[in-house]
């Protein structure tokens, strides 16, 4: 992607040249024009998979934030085709966006929403059974 221009001591990056004097060639051509929009491709896959990881931290729902993950998986199996390894891309869309995805939003659908998990307080009985199963926990992990 980056690569030295050793002719005129400048560096390529993208479709651009850059020399050490200031100025910006565009490579012209179709060979080049076709590189561009690889680069373009790339550069995108790559905003597209940002985007989604400060989505899925950043979202206040739950929901919003899978559809983040989702986005930035989706970006992660573009830059797999983007390197060349389709086999990978598929495994990435079919195992990640398709079936990890699908169970987080099935988790989320049929948690209880927030507001109702607040209005019911844990109950004696429940408070009971809590304290009774971290104690055989820890009684298991000390003992």
């Amino acid at each position: 992607m980056s690569a030295v221009n050793q002719k005129s001591g400048g560096f390529s990056f993208l479709a651009f040249d850059f020399f050490c004097d200031g100025q910006v060639n565009v490579k012209c051509g179709s060979p080049s024009l076709a590189g561009l929009y690889v680069d373009i491709a790339f550069v995108a896959f790559i905003i597209m998979t940002l985007m989604g990881a400060i989505v899925a931290v950043g979202a206040q729902r739950l929901i919003h934030a899978v559809l983040g993950l989702v986005l930035s998986l989706a970006g992660v199996a573009g830059l797999y085709v983007y390197l060349g390894n389709h086999f990978i891309a598929a495994m990435q869309i079919l195992i990640y966006v398709g079936a990890v995805s699908i169970s987080m939003v099935f988790a989320v659908m049929l948690a209880r929403p927030p507001k109702e998990a607040a209005s019911k307080p844990l109950m004696g009985a429940t408070k009971l059974a809590a304290g009774a199963i971290v104690a055989l926990f820890g009684g298991f992990v000390v003992g």
